[in-house]
């Protein structure tokens, strides 16, 4: 009898084993069954550049020449172009439903295209910059190329690396956040002076995760 109970403990440690192996498992995969819940969500972007030169050309004193250049000998001109939107996704349904309970962004894309331009020289290369919708916590997380003269169409995709994701997906998270995207040109002795206005659309692709059975 001494001897049969060793063997006893462990075919029962086996029997809970098998028992508890399952539950386990099915618990754990519980906890990783997320609900992919896509959000996709359009605006437009009003690019003034007529706006953008002649503010900084009225702060620099400097006047452009009957043919629209910076005169010879002025100093050099800097145009900074800067536009921002809120972007506001608690009205989607499934925010509304869910809230906090969604996780885990995966951005799929955010792309431009530029629906009008009339500006006269490349837009120069854009950087792209969240914050929190009180435009605290700042922070870059992507860019975009530089702009052709009268280019429309599909321009480029905005975040792409995974450092830019991580760090934008923090924001979109919080379902309301301050999109800004900022440019700079730097006119010299003449240069033409920039002109026209831009319509951009930003295409926000997304998917949220959901998952009913975490904590």
């Amino acid at each position: 009898m001494t001897q049969r109970k060793p063997f006893q403990r462990i075919f029962s440690l086996v029997l809970l084993c098998s028992v508890l192996f399952p539950l386990l498992t099915a618990a754990q995969c519980l906890q990783n069954a997320n609900i992919p819940i896509p959000i996709k969500r359009d605006f437009e972007l009003d690019v003034d550049i007529d706006k953008f030169a002649s503010e900084s050309l009225s702060k620099s004193g400097v006047q452009k020449t009957p043919e629209g250049k910076i005169p010879d000998g002025a100093p050099d001109v800097s145009v900074p172009v800067e536009v921002e939107q809120l972007v506001d996704l608690t009205d989607n349904p499934d925010v509304q439903k869910y809230g906090s309970a969604l996780k885990h962004v995966k951005i799929n894309s955010v792309k431009v295209t530029a629906l009008e331009n009339t500006v006269n020289v490349a837009l120069p290369t854009l950087t792209l910059k969240m914050s929190d919708k009180d435009k605290s916590n700042e922070q870059e997380v992507g860019s975009l190329r530089s702009i052709n003269p009268g280019e429309t169409g599909v321009i480029d995709d905005m975040i792409k690396t995974e450092a830019q994701k991580d760090a934008a997906g923090r924001y979109i998270v919080k379902f309301a956040f301050n999109l800004k995207a900022l440019a700079q040109y730097t006119l010299k002795a003449g240069m033409e002076v920039p002109k026209g206005k831009m319509k951009l659309k930003i295409s926000i692709d997304v998917v949220l995760s959901l998952n009913p059975f975490a904590k």
